[in-house]
């Protein structure tokens, strides 16, 4: 085999990629509306500055690949670049040969060339797998409680729209600043964001519940709390819950009670106040890990709950 090199990916490369891989990260897509889809993500303005597919060939033959973006962490208002690893993968044919390990080394050695403060990646596999080759896990649970309504249901929910990204963008913001660490988000990521998950949901051959926005005032005026929320047959899922989380926190549960809805839940980082009881089960998915190469990123890990929200995986 040819020494192996780390490339970017070209169209037939992603399309290849695509056909092996459909299945494990399709989201119930067909064949034509994956490929739709991603075509959308990296011609996207914020696709094209900050997702690039990554591969190592030998010869002609694709051995690995994965997705690279360039993301924007902040803490305590400073900002640290990273690149968040995605969509790691080895074709069945070249498996057991440690060639995901390789490319996922290749990619840190781009991080340390491009003098990145770290890597992140979620991963869905043994995190071993990753601690091996240098990623600290994060704490990785979930939240549930029963809803018990104490109040009465009096808030606006509305279909998450770009309409609503000026004020999302600042409250969250505003948010971010009281965080140990988060994500930052422009206006271009979340129209990325929202774009894409009203895809899944218009398109999906399975269950994809749509963004709903949820907002104490009028969504269509400004606003200075909201809650991302999406309701299954059985569950109401919170992404996040963002300014006055005391009186947005009231609302949910009592939503969820309006609908008859017997469990509400979502990622740790977004757990409501102590005065509501709430169960922490660990998460045997998108488990959060970071390799720090800044030795400021290293007091990240002692953060708990992990405050890093579900709409930021990728």
């Amino acid at each position: 085999m040819t020494t192996l090199q780390l490339e970017e990916a070209n169209t037939s490369d992603i399309l290849k990629i695509l056909r092996e891989t459909r299945t494990i990260w399709s989201g119930g897509l067909t064949p034509d509306k994956c490929i739709q889809s991603i075509h959308h993500q990296l011609t996207h303005p914020w696709g094209r500055r900050h997702l690039r597919y990554l591969l190592l060939r030998s010869g002609k033959e694709i051995v690995s690949s994965l997705k690279f973006y360039s993301i924007c962490i902040s803490s305590h208002r400073k900002t640290f670049n990273f690149a968040g690893l995605g969509a790691i993968y080895t074709m069945e044919r070249y498996r057991n040969f440690g060639f995901g390990s390789k490319l996922v080394r290749s990619a840190i050695d781009l991080a340390k060339a491009q003098n990145l403060d770290g890597l992140l990646l979620f991963s869905d596999i043994d995190p071993n797998y990753y601690a091996n080759l240098g990623f600290l896990e994060l704490s990785n649970a979930n939240f549930e409680l029963s809803p018990k309504a104490t109040v009465d249901f009096n808030a606006h929910v509305t279909e998450l729209e770009t309409k609503h990204i000026p004020s999302l963008s600042l409250t969250y913001d505003r948010f971010l600043s009281r965080r140990s660490y988060g994500c930052q988000r422009s206006e271009l990521f979340w129209q990325y964001k929202i774009h894409r998950e009203n895809f899944f949901h218009n398109f999906s051959e399975k269950e994809w519940p749509g963004l709903q926005l949820m907002t104490l005032a009028d969504p269509r005026e400004t606003f200075s709390s909201y809650a991302l929320i999406e309701a299954s047959s059985t569950t109401l899922r919170v992404l996040e819950a963002v300014g006055q989380e005391a009186e947005i926190w009231e609302q949910i549960i009592a939503l969820a009670a309006q609908k008859g809805l017997g469990r509400i839940r979502g990622f740790e980082g977004v757990l409501p106040p102590k005065p509501i009881r709430s169960l922490l089960v660990e998460r045997e998915w998108a488990i959060p890990m970071i390799l720090p190469l800044n030795p400021a990123v290293k007091n990240w890990l002692t953060a708990q709950p992990c405050p890093l929200l579900e709409l930021d995986h990728f």
